[in-house]
């Protein structure tokens, strides 16, 4: 798999979902996203200011930290296995882990467990045995 076209195309279906949406004399509202149903959750996560324009950069951002990188330029210089954990936590963003979910359960686990600076081939394998192949 190409990584990093599914990244790409992550980031231009997040733009899109997100011009989908209208004023309706108050707030922002979305018309039934297409790609990102949870775009509402995702846009109060980040603190995005829906009154200023929103751009493929902006959105490159947004699901450069929704995959565990600190930025675009991060993501797109990573190793397969990198990316391949960046696409696993993208996907499963939602999923619920003892009473948490996925992502920040896993932020938790490397922050506890002392991880951050492993490889990313073994950030992978664990976070597969631990959240995947249960």
């Amino acid at each position: 798999m190409n990584y990093l076209d599914f990244f790409k195309r992550q980031a231009k279906n997040f733009k899109k979902d997100y011009d989908n949406r209208f004023f309706d004399g108050e707030i922002y509202s979305h018309n039934n996203p297409k790609f990102f149903a949870d775009i509402d959750d995702i846009i109060v996560s980040f603190d995005i200011d829906e009154y200023k324009p929103f751009t493929l950069m902006n959105a490159q951002h947004i699901i450069a930290l929704l995959a565990g990188f600190n930025r675009w330029e991060s993501l797109i210089h990573s190793d397969e296995f990198g990316l391949e954990l960046g696409k696993l936590l993208l996907e499963h963003r939602n999923d619920w882990i003892n009473g948490y979910n996925l992502w920040d359960d896993w932020d938790n686990t490397l922050l506890m467990n002392n991880m951050r600076n492993w490889d990313n081939e073994s950030k992978l394998q664990y976070f597969k045995e631990r959240y995947i192949n249960k």
